[in-house]
């Protein structure tokens, strides 16, 4: 699959060119991709008659997203697409139940109501302790940073999917970062751009689960919940003392934003059922994690 000559398989360890070229092309390190594959068999979730090869088919396919099933097909040693999806998808959402135990919150919350006036299923929210973003407390306000997150998806000008950072269509996305260890420990959607912007987005669920006195770091678009419920730059409430830290916690939050988008489903206009996207995010999300539990983002000192 990744196009090898013939020679013996280089080693695998972390840093190695053989794992770096394993990363570009299945998204995650092979380190990674055998502890996601052991904890979808601990917690029963592996699809059945599993085998290892559609696993890494499913992993390509989310990396490279290729245009077409020709591509798909050669890029995945010429099988058929057919069969490429027959057995890529059950993969797919076994990665992203195993969401639950890695992230330790999962809000199925499918907002999108339409799309050529199709109506799609609508999640009810799953009632999930967050703890994780408690790790390392030391009693601030503020345990987690959060941000809004848009990805293409292809179709037509719709107003009710327009997002403004593309000029075309999309679906957007909460994710909040644990502030003292940098681990993904929520996240939320999808939403249709066109009509919810941040702010109303952390106002429809992640505040209503915020315990008392807790906040948010976010960015200005964030403004209409402070001072009560988040911290964010540009109001009348800033510290202009504290403004240093509060951007690192802001500019490493951009890093997981830009992590998720190095995968191709979600950067290459999504094409596929529109009611699978949420499955393939929380499939994203979950290898993102457990990259993160190997190579963690660079630390934060914050207090507040």
């Amino acid at each position: 699959m990744m196009g090898r000559t013939s020679r013996a398989l280089g080693i695998l360890s972390p840093g190695a060119p053989e794992d770096k070229r394993f990363r570009g092309f299945f998204g995650v390190s092979a380190e990674v991709a055998v502890k996601a594959w052991g904890m979808m068999e601990e917690h029963d979730l592996l699809p059945p008659t599993p085998q290892f090869c559609h696993y890494l088919w499913a992993l390509a396919f989310m990396r490279t997203y290729p245009p077409n099933d020709m591509t798909l097909s050669r890029s995945l040693g010429g099988s058929d697409p057919k069969t490429i999806y027959k057995y890529i998808w059950p993969f797919i959402e076994s990665l992203s139940e195993l969401d639950y135990f890695v992230v330790s919150w999962l809000l199925h919350c499918c907002c999108i109501s339409r799309i050529n006036q199709l109506k799609l299923n609508i999640f009810s929210p799953i009632q999930i302790e967050f703890e994780n973003r408690k790790r390392g407390d030391i009693g601030n306000d503020c345990l987690l940073s959060v941000d809004g997150t848009d990805f293409r998806i292809a179709m037509g000008y719709s107003k009710p999917f327009w997002s403004y950072k593309f000029k075309k269509s999309g679906v957007r996305y909460e994710v909040g970062l644990c502030i003292l260890t940098g681990d993904i420990c929520w996240w939320n959607g999808p939403y249709e751009p066109g009509i919810w912007n941040d702010g109303m987005i952390f106002e429809d669920a992640l505040k209503l689960n915020l315990e008392f006195g807790e906040r948010c770091e976010t960015d200005a678009g964030y403004r209409g919940s402070a001072p009560e419920f988040v911290k964010c730059p540009g109001g009348v409430w800033g510290e202009s003392a504290k403004r240093e830290m509060q951007q690192k916690v802001r500019s490493r939050q951009e890093t997981v934003n830009e992590r998720l988008k190095n995968w191709g489903i979600l950067t290459t206009p999504y094409r596929h059922d529109l009611r699978k996207h949420q499955t393939v995010f929380a499939a994203v999300i979950t290898l993102l994690q457990l990259s993160l539990e190997h190579n963690p983002l660079f630390s934060v000192e914050y207090y507040d």
